[in-house]
């Protein structure tokens, strides 16, 4: 997943009320721009800022005390300089007893007309995340549970999730000619997810397990392109070339916690049949942080393609990629969380070779998807 053109963590769900468009590169395509799955590439698109202005309010609201206002206003500062601002903050219940969550999200922009052929994007945003996990009633043998009302929470009532993620970037366009542009992108992402919470019901012998789970985790991500996009001719073909190099760095940050040291991880253990065998427990267990794991990740490559416009109807497109990765030596403490640094692991080097032939009109390529 990429937000703005750079790789983003998706470990919490994306604001959707933000984006202009979502951008979608399939097949093997994706490998074009490095170590991503090759099904897909997904580049989530913000509103940009505009030389005119406007706005927008808005309110949703819905079942189980779901609201939901937004804003979205923009327009211009200066002859050479627009703005953009919009966000919003959410509410929710569950049809599941004691489930809630809140949503606060802010995305900030600014476009910068340093010159007629060149243009400057600086834009950031803010979301928070907290919310109350729920794994539902569950199932014992594929079976659902009998006489289980389904806004049953089998949970506890202290546990949450919280999760933050803070994304900033710079992007640069510059058109050199009618022909050829030059694109620059760098940008930063944090994201930290505090979470600790009853897990999903271990069923054995009629009884329910119900099983404790501690995360902190922080991931840092700084990434970079810069590519050139051109059209040239040879006789009557058009050849349409994308060409740059990209890197990024990606570390993470996980500490491991010791629960109820004298327990175990299980929490407590109910009974559907005799309930009152296994009083629940409500009390918060004690989590203390034994270790920190710091896991760096640093990628680098290069690529070109072209499309070849045989004709209106026939394209073939082909593409090259080198890329460097370098995966560190997790450092793990064994008492306090520190960081340990360690001699990193020998880098690996990809080197990916891809074509295709179309005979339909596709898009241009975008490094931007």
């Amino acid at each position: 997943m990429f937000k703005n053109g750079s790789r983003i963590n998706s470990g919490t769900f994306p604001e959707m009320s933000s984006l202009e468009r979502v951008e979608v590169l399939k097949g093997s395509a994706a490998i074009l721009y490095g170590q991503v799955a090759p099904g897909a590439v997904m580049n989530l698109v913000t509103k940009q800022p505009k030389f005119e202005g406007g706005g927008e309010v808005s309110m949703r609201a819905g079942s189980y005390d779901l609201y939901k206002p937004a804003i979205d206003i923009y327009g211009p500062i200066s002859g050479k300089v627009a703005y953009r601002l919009n966000g919003t903050y959410e509410s929710a219940g569950s049809f599941r007893d004691q489930v809630s969550g809140k949503r606060y999200y802010v995305n900030p922009s600014l476009l910068f007309k340093v010159s007629p052929r060149t243009e400057i994007v600086v834009q950031g945003d803010y979301l928070k995340h907290d919310f109350t996990p729920d794994f539902g009633i569950g199932t014992n043998n594929g079976k659902s549970i009998v006489d289980v009302p389904r806004n049953t929470f089998f949970g506890a009532p202290w546990q949450y999730a919280h999760t933050q993620q803070y994304t900033g970037g710079v992007s640069v366009k510059h058109h050199l000619n009618d022909n050829w542009t030059l694109n620059g992108n760098v940008s930063y992402q944090k994201y930290k997810r505090d979470y600790f919470s009853v897990e999903r019901l271990q069923f054995s012998n009629g009884k329910l397990g119900r099983p404790l789970e501690r995360q902190l985790n922080e991931e840092d991500y700084y990434s970079a392109t810069f590519d050139v996009t051109g059209k040239v001719k040879t006789g009557s073909i058009e050849h349409t070339i994308l060409a740059g190099i990209d890197g990024d760095r990606y570390k993470t940050a996980a500490t491991a916690f010791t629960i109820d040291a004298t327990k175990g991880i299980t929490y407590d253990t109910l009974s559907l049949t005799q309930p009152e065998k296994y009083p629940l427990r409500t009390d918060m267990p004690n989590a203390v942080a034994n270790a920190l794991t710091i896991s760096p990740v640093n990628r680098f490559g290069g690529y070109i393609q072209d499309l070849i416009s045989i004709s209106e109807k026939l394209k073939v497109l082909a593409g090259v990629r080198w890329s460097y990765v370098e995966t560190g030596s997790p450092s793990v403490p064994t008492t306090k969380p520190a960081l340990s640094p360690k001699r990193p692991r020998p880098g690996t080097i990809m080197l990916f070779l891809r074509g295709s032939v179309s005979c339909i009109n596709p898009s241009l390529p975008r490094r931007s998807s």
